[in-house]
């Protein structure tokens, strides 16, 4: 039990950390004249992976879990996704997916081309290193690195008639106040990844099924907190940015923790039921691919037929995951 309000407590502080730090990410954004699309793929995106990062590479570093590691990792891919279905219930004025920009079509694209390699990397078993980084890890750099460009280019074509940075103090005030918020986070993420190792070895669960599930929410938490503000303001590109610009980063984690982890890439030695979270996030990230660029107005119980394909996707995913 105690063990349980531990991994509760260090969730929260996460939730209440990456809540603030958000905000000052927006302070900065506003400072600087970025526009929506931007803010949710570099700085929202950026401030609501630190959990993840941190929590994946404690769980190389300190506990010696790749399992727990990537289980985190593209579990964070797969409940980011359902929280589209969270905020199409909330906003409940038709999908939301019909009110966003087709620029996001480029992050959800290049997110699925990521967990496409990190599928092949688990599938193949390869083991060769490359300066002790598998050519995997590599790859998906490169790939990230594209793709953050390609929606650089896409912004800037779409800037015209945007506020100019303004800079001044506010914005080196809120940036000192953001890393505060990312150090809180740090610890708590630490805390998370010693709790459900304790969980996992009590309950005697897999530890891809705890990383996928239990930190794969927990550490989505700040995800929640971002995209929910940003829908209630009508920021639905920043909201939907934010989830698809974190599941880039997500997978770009992999690189770090090989960086980390002596010997083989960490993609060559983990489970390979990690495949099917891979692959459930795939589904789930064309079915919002589909939702942009056919943009139903048909809802069900304030629900899109997008989004409920969504939750419905994510729900069987993880009880299979749960079964195997």
């Amino acid at each position: 039990m105690i063990i349980w309000l531990q991994f509760i407590a260090a969730g929260v502080i996460v939730i209440i950390a990456g809540r603030n730090l958000v905000r000052h990410a927006d302070t900065i954004a506003g400072e600087k004249g970025w526009g929506g699309l931007w803010i949710g793929f570099v700085l929202l995106a950026l401030a609501t992976t630190l959990p993840e990062l941190f929590t994946s590479v404690g769980s190389v570093v300190l506990a010696k879990a790749p399992d727990l590691a990537l289980g985190n990792i593209l579990g964070s891919i797969a409940f980011n996704l359902f929280i589209i279905a969270i905020l199409d219930f909330i906003q409940g004025t038709g999908p939301i997916l019909r009110k966003t920009d087709q620029g996001l079509i480029v992050c959800g694209s290049m997110s699925i081309v990521l967990s496409a390699i990190v599928v092949l990397g688990i599938s193949s078993g390869i083991s060769i290193t490359i300066g002790g980084i598998s050519p995997f890890s590599i790859i998906i750099v490169f790939v990230w690195f594209a793709g953050a460009r390609l929606v650089f280019s896409f912004q800037e074509r779409n800037a015209a008639g945007k506020p100019k940075a303004t800079g001044g103090n506010l914005a080196r005030k809120a940036f000192l106040k953001y890393l505060l918020c990312a150090l809180f986070i740090f610890g708590a993420s630490i805390w998370l990844v010693h709790s459900a190792e304790e969980i996992a070895r009590v309950t005697g669960w897999e530890q891809a099924f705890v990383g996928t599930l239990l930190l794969g929410i927990a550490t989505s938490l700040p995800e929640i907190t971002t995209t929910v503000s940003a829908v209630r303001r009508g920021a639905f590109d920043m909201a939907i940015g934010n989830i698809l610009g974190a599941n880039m980063l997500n997978v770009a984690i992999v690189f770090v923790c090989d960086a980390f982890l002596p010997g083989a890439g960490i993609l060559s030695i983990v489970s390979t039921n990690h495949i099917l979270t891979a692959l459930l996030g795939i589904s789930m990230t064309a079915i919002v691919i589909v939702g942009i660029i056919y943009k139903s107005k048909k809802s069900f119980m304030k629900l899109g037929w997008d989004a409920i394909g969504i939750a419905v996707v994510y729900l069987a995913g993880s009880y299979l995951l749960f079964k195997m």
